[in-house]
């Protein structure tokens, strides 16, 4: 959640702390679920237009086109290890689409 509360002081240009936006997110939780299981359940695009609202006092709504960029650069700078699974993926993709493409 640490990534989150940094995202959010990047494009919302407000100090949150990290222990504010976990509050919130648990706040915002329906069901008892595992954070593992609860991350793949959620919408992010929703969960983050929310938070914007919230934390920004409505002064500013979450982009997701416009947005994802700057989300990606804090991540790549500040938690590279949250993109790990992303990008180890991405990598596998690739390479079988590589050697799929050799076979042709």
């Amino acid at each position: 959640m640490k990534a989150l509360s940094g995202i959010a002081c990047v494009l919302i240009q407000q100090a949150l702390t990290s222990t504010d936006v976990q509050t919130w997110i648990e706040q915002q939780k329906k069901e008892e679920l595992s954070d593992e299981k609860w991350l793949i359940k959620e919408d992010g695009a929703k969960l983050l237009k929310n938070l914007f609202r919230q934390f920004s006092e409505a002064r500013v709504e979450f982009s997701k086109t416009n947005h994802s960029y700057q989300l990606t650069e804090w991540l790549v700078n500040n938690q590279p290890e949250y993109l790990r699974e992303l990008a180890n993926f991405l990598h596998q993709d690739v390479l079988e689409r590589g050697q799929k493409s050799a076979i042709i």
